[in-house]
């Protein structure tokens, strides 16, 4: 007898529709799919940069976010709280809330609703929660009383606690992902300095100050690092640049703990 015949399976109808838009970014929560980005409908279904997927349909989380950009660049969870980062002043819709480019979506009794954390107006381009802290990454002169330039931390107990002077460029700088490493954390984005010290586009936090891995890695055309993740002992890295430490390595490398890596031929 002959194989047996497979059937490819159909997506929904709502999940084909997609978004009407970029993702910038996704994160699973529970049994949902959480969908950040600059979009106006997710399925057909009104959303405003930010919907779930619940596995059959879109949901959107009330009227979404407006203002600034109206855009979503990251999400994460802390607890029971999805955590909302990106370039806008309002959330919700019914009503809408100040939220200053951060908020989150919870649970209150039978209820779910949109709150904003009480911060001067910031752009969040990197969230990671982290041992119940909620770590953030952007472009920010400094976030609620952290004076911490583009990355601070929101502890257990709501304070506000800086990486030191944060991380900085003469010109434009952000952080544009950040990665748990043991008990310190890795960032990477488009800066050159940590605290006081040379080192671009990607850097680490040990809890007592910045460290170079290996001479970090260029800036290319203004991009830095976009991606950064760790397996084992191991940390990767992505983005648009074309050196990392002495090497060249064509925007991907591999940090081993004593040195620089290139990943094949990268991603030209």
């Amino acid at each position: 007898p002959g194989r047996p015949s497979r059937r490819r399976r159909t997506p929904p109808a709502a999940w084909r529709g997609g978004v009407d838009g970029t993702v910038y970014a996704l994160h699973r929560f529970e049994d949902e799919l959480y969908a950040g980005g600059a979009f106006k409908t997710a399925g057909g279904t009104d959303a405003n940069g930010i919907a779930r997927w619940d596995g059959q349909k879109w949901k959107p989380l009330e009227r979404g976010v407006r203002g600034g950009f109206n855009a979503v660049y990251a999400l994460t969870s802390v607890g029971t709280n999805i955590y909302v980062g990106g370039d806008f002043t309002e959330v919700g819709g019914d009503p809408w809330t100040t939220a200053r480019g951060l908020a989150r979506w919870f649970k209150e009794g039978n209820k779910e609703k949109w709150r904003g954390l009480e911060v001067e107006q910031v752009s969040v381009r990197a969230l990671r929660g982290f041992n119940n802290r909620l770590l953030v990454g952007g472009r920010f002169t400094g976030i609620g009383d952290a004076t911490s330039q583009n990355i601070a931390e929101l502890s257990p107990t709501k304070e506000w606690i800086s990486f030191g002077a944060g991380v900085s460029s003469v010109n434009l700088s952000d952080v544009s992902a950040i990665e748990p490493f043991g008990a310190d954390i890795f960032c990477g984005g488009l800066f050159e300095q940590a605290g006081n010290q040379r080192i671009p586009g990607v850097a680490r936090w040990t809890g007592a100050g910045w460290s170079s891995a290996g001479g970090g890695v260029d800036l290319g055309f203004n991009q830095g690092s976009q991606a950064v993740t760790v397996v084992g002992s191991r940390v990767y890295v992505l983005g648009g640049f074309q050196s990392a430490g002495p090497i060249r390595v064509n925007g991907a490398a591999e940090w081993t703990g004593a040195g620089w890596l290139a990943m094949a031929d990268g991603v030209p």
